[in-house]
């Protein structure tokens, strides 16, 4: 309704409506194998109207405390070197934000979690991490 030069309301109320426009696809988050190195790869399905994606790497479910994210135009994302280390053994929590071509947020990809390889890796052992023979000297003691 309308107000008048004395405040009184005149005409008939008008109805109120909503538009509401077509839900985003959030992003989908490729599958990690069960351990992943402690620079992992990360790699995901974009949607059409995002213009670049934030990766958010997190120590606990809730994604409160990230300890790495980055805003990248890629599909993919490696985890650097000089970012807070990965330590081994561990499990992290990671999601997608799909960003328009002002940064603002589309929409948000399930948390996803991943785990880091539980040992560091030995690499040129042969066969199968293993040696051909070993050689053991024992010395007495004197």
């Amino acid at each position: 309704q309308g107000l008048d030069s004395n405040d009184s309301q005149f005409g008939n109320p008008s109805q109120v409506a909503y538009f509401q426009g077509e839900d985003v696809p959030e992003p989908i988050l490729n599958h990690l194998p069960d351990e992943v190195s402690i620079l992992p790869e990360f790699t995901w399905t974009g949607i059409e109207p995002a213009t670049a994606y934030l990766i958010e790497v997190a120590s606990e479910v809730g994604i409160e405390t990230i300890i790495w994210s980055n805003i990248t135009t890629s599909l993919s994302a490696v985890y650097p070197e000089s970012a807070t280390l990965l330590e081994f053994a561990t499990t992290y929590y990671l999601r997608i934000s799909a960003l328009n071509e002002d940064e603002e947020v589309l929409s948000i990809s399930a948390i996803e979690s991943f785990s880091t390889q539980s040992v560091y890796p030995v690499i040129g052992l042969a066969p199968n991490g293993g040696v051909e023979n070993i050689n053991v000297l024992v010395e007495p003691s004197p």
